[in-house]
């Protein structure tokens, strides 16, 4: 299985990692504004952001690979705001806006009216693709809700991996950039997994209602047991917490409904 990135990919994942560092490192804890600190600090946060991006990037990229489809990183956004004609981008006497770019938009302008204080992270998306000829002898030749939640999920899978790792880590040496990283892989999860459309979250809650809601509930559970219990144990009692928030669901759904 080769997994390679386009130029257009690369650029869009620098692009993405500015952004990373520009959330995280707005505020870089000083009490008195320092131009050269403060630019070093934002170089640090946002190769930290690369690297973060790349491991859930990674993620799609194999699991989109098993299916024989291609997956393509590119900067969240939207080419529409409604299901109308004229609700579809380019707007009317303003062509040049091809698509909003919420990716950028969003996490910048929560940062600056917070002043560093609040993280969006949600930067990216995946968007997938396939040739005929590379799905012979598949069942279904056009991409199923199925393997698109399924690569949807592989994602954030990748980024609760690497939580986890860099979780025993930190508990190693209990170095500072370890717990850097935690955070940020934290934020940059959480973002990805919201219902919204074109992120991991909204493709999941749209193809795969069940797979969202393991995945959220394993994602909220890896985030906040990681801050109170060794990594490796965090996992496990993730992973029973989101099995059994699934079986609730969907008892309430498929049963109590009846």
């Amino acid at each position: 299985m080769n997994i390679s990135f386009t130029k257009k990919e690369i650029l869009h994942l620098l692009v993405s990692a500015l952004v990373i560092g520009l959330v995280f490192g707005f505020d870089d804890g000083r009490e008195v504004f320092e131009a050269k600190l403060w630019f070093v600090n934002y170089v640090l946060m946002s190769c930290l952001g690369l690297i973060s991006l790349a491991v859930m990037v990674l993620g799609h990229k194999w699991a989109a690979g098993r299916y024989s489809i291609k997956s393509e990183y590119n900067l969240w956004g939207i080419s529409r705001f409604g299901f109308k004609e004229y609700q579809k981008l380019p707007v009317p006497h303003v062509s040049f806006i091809q698509k909003l770019h919420l990716g950028i938009i969003l996490p910048l302008t929560i940062a600056v009216f917070s002043e560093g204080q609040i993280w969006l992270a949600s930067v990216g998306m995946i968007l997938t693709s396939m040739k005929a000829e590379h799905r012979i002898g598949r069942k279904w030749i056009q991409i199923t809700d199925y393997e698109e939640a399924r690569i949807a999920f592989a994602g954030p899978v990748a980024t609760m991996i690497f939580l986890i790792i860099l979780g025993l880590f930190f508990e190693n040496s209990g170095a500072n950039i370890w717990k850097t990283l935690i955070i940020m892989n934290m934020v940059i999860l959480g973002s990805h997994m919201l219902p919204f459309p074109q992120l991991a979250g909204g493709k999941m809650i749209f193809t795969s209602f069940y797979l969202f809601v393991f995945a959220l509930a394993l994602t909220v559970a890896i985030i906040l047991l990681l801050l109170f219990v060794p990594a490796t144990s965090a996992m496990a009692m993730a992973l029973i917490l989101a099995v059994l928030t699934v079986i609730a669901v969907y008892f309430k759904r498929e049963v109590l409904s009846k």
